[in-house]
């Protein structure tokens, strides 16, 4: 972990002893400023893109958004503050709007509803005088804090240092949380979540106002660094470059946030300091897109793997060959706890009698399919208290299919599907499962740890669920917990 942590410590050590060593009107420390706060809003393609996995391409009118509401409510008579949050705020709102009816359409209409956002933002929207105080736009005095203010860059730099390390903060919290690994399941594996109930929408919208806000904060910093705000400071377009030199420093990583906002600013400044022809930067940032083509991930994943390559050949040579323990002969149930066995319900002693209880699960002539092809025709199943059911048939006989119809994943054509006697067809999957019936699918591929992959953590939640469950004294999926396996 402080292999991880030691350089970028060090770098933030450098940075703050190099800005507190220069006089408070030094160029390149309003240059690293600005940096920060293209930084802080390059966090925000980190939340929505990078552990979100949607593309947006309006974070720039996010941004600009925020930034105008903020001069409008200031230039209305509100405290600096209040503004401030009243322009965070828009740009959530916003965010939410545009993210409502495109997500349930699928990531490519997403991301082009982003996009024809930014477009209907940037010539429309901002072009309103009321709006956008036309070409002079809105002036927005210096953040004070009594005994200093952001006109001196350096506490420009100081504040958005903590600003971007509690976005940090805030991130690595989310991505540990229980609401976290359903953010990596939608993203890996939105059936599977969706079965175990997570709802796909919800988790994304949720990120999607998270991450417009923190493009705002950025926004809002940026206008009062300035001084002012235009409908023109912000274009549309920004967004491209910015996502794309995220993406090369690697959008998964706060620190590829950090990295990719300092460049922006202080490498352009650098080549024309240097009487460097405008077009290396066109040059390098091209060779930095054919390096992303062969490491995907990014420059600091690049680096991630590398090291764990090291690692692994070191721990290779080090290691001695270990004999395996001897595999316990203790059945599974032995390593329930007390309390876990009775979240999970009791299980009928006699199968028997279980067979002439009523079913828990029942289907009654379903009909099912994907597009023309018809899979089940008239599939009648019944499964009762405390039975374990497999289904054999060969490929394409239907049994994948059967257990998506169940777990909710695949609509019916005709017939009803039974949860504990209530009808249950109608309801989509995290609802079904919310209701008892739960769907539990095989993975198909690991994560590289080499390059910060994360699994389908379908898994993760369905573990937090059950040990919340043991806890409370309670079955983990309604009245009767059960699964439906794939």
């Amino acid at each position: 972990m402080w292999r991880r942590r030691l350089p970028w410590l060090v770098s933030l050590t450098a940075l703050l002893v190099w800005t507190f060593t220069r006089p408070a009107d030094d160029f390149y420390v309003g240059v690293v400023a600005q940096g920060l706060v293209l930084a802080l809003i390059f966090c925000s393609f980190v939340v929505v893109t990078g552990i979100g996995g949607m593309v947006n391409l309006a974070q720039a009118a996010f941004a600009a958004m925020a930034a105008l509401t903020c001069g409008w409510a200031f230039a209305s008579g509100w405290p600096l503050p209040v503004a401030i949050l009243v322009g965070v705020l828009a740009a959530a709102a916003v965010g939410v709007l545009v993210a409502m009816p495109a997500l349930r359409l699928g990531g490519r209409i997403l991301t082009l509803a982003t996009l024809a956002l930014a477009l209907l933002a940037d010539q429309v929207l901002f072009q309103v005088d009321a709006f956008s105080n036309g070409t002079i736009g809105w002036p927005l005095p210096a953040i004070s804090f009594g005994v200093a203010d952001t006109t001196d860059p350096r506490v420009r730099v100081v504040l958005l240092l903590v600003l971007i390390g509690l976005v940090g903060l805030l991130v690595r919290n989310l991505e540990r949380s229980v609401s976290g690994r359903a953010i990596l399941a939608v993203r890996s594996a939105p059936a599977a979540a969706a079965t175990v109930g997570v709802s796909g929408p919800r988790t994304k919208i949720m990120l999607f106002a998270l991450a417009s806000a923190i493009a705002g904060l950025g926004g809002v910093l940026y206008a009062t660094s300035k001084g002012s705000i235009t409908a023109t400071d912000l274009p549309a377009f920004a967004g491209f470059v910015w996502l794309a030199v995220v993406v090369l420093q690697g959008v998964r990583r706060i620190g590829g946030a950090v990295l990719g906002g300092l460049i922006a600013a202080v490498f352009p400044e650098l080549l024309a300091g240097w009487g460097v022809s405008a077009h290396v930067g066109a040059i390098l940032f091209g060779t930095g897109g054919m390096i992303l083509a062969k490491h995907p991930d990014g420059v600091l994943a690049q680096l991630a793997e590398a090291r764990h390559r090291r690692r692994a050949r070191r721990q290779a040579t080090a290691s001695s060959p270990a004999s395996s323990p001897a595999p316990s002969s203790a059945p599974a149930t032995d390593a329930l706890s007390p309390r876990g066995r009775a979240a999970l319900g009791a299980v009928p002693d006699n199968l028997a009698e279980a067979g002439r209880a009523e079913p828990v699960l029942r289907l009654e002539g379903v009909v099912a399919g994907y597009g023309d092809v018809t899979v089940l025709r008239g599939v009648d199943l019944a499964i009762h208290p405390g039975e374990v059911v497999a289904l054999l048939g060969a490929n394409g006989a239907g049994k994948s299919t059967t257990c998506a119809v169940a777990a909710g994943d695949l609509p019916v054509t005709a017939g009803a599907i039974l949860l504990d006697g209530d009808d249950v067809t109608g309801r989509p999957a995290h609802r079904r499962a919310r209701a008892g019936a739960a769907g539990a699918r095989g993975a198909r591929r690991l994560p590289r740890p080499d390059r910060g992959g994360e699994p389908a953590d379908v898994a993760g939640v369905a573990r937090s669920r059950l040990r919340e469950a043991a806890a409370a004294g309670r079955p983990p999926y309604g009245a009767r917990g059960r699964a439906v396996g794939r």
